[in-house]
């Protein structure tokens, strides 16, 4: 059970850390969408950002 909650600690702080690159990219602009699509480009591999458009 420890084991397991662990990995989930780790998920949680991989996303953390997506989202510090994302904020620290999207710096200087006030746009939520900004925001939103650079955590998109950052932690979607580029194939499926091409695939879904």
């Amino acid at each position: 059970m420890d084991n397991l909650s662990s990995h989930k600690r780790a998920s949680v702080q991989a996303l953390n850390g997506i989202f510090k690159a994302a904020r620290a990219r999207a710096r200087g602009y006030r746009n939520t969408r900004t925001f939103i699509s650079m955590i998109y480009l950052i932690a979607a591999p580029l194939g499926g950002i091409l695939k879904s458009t």
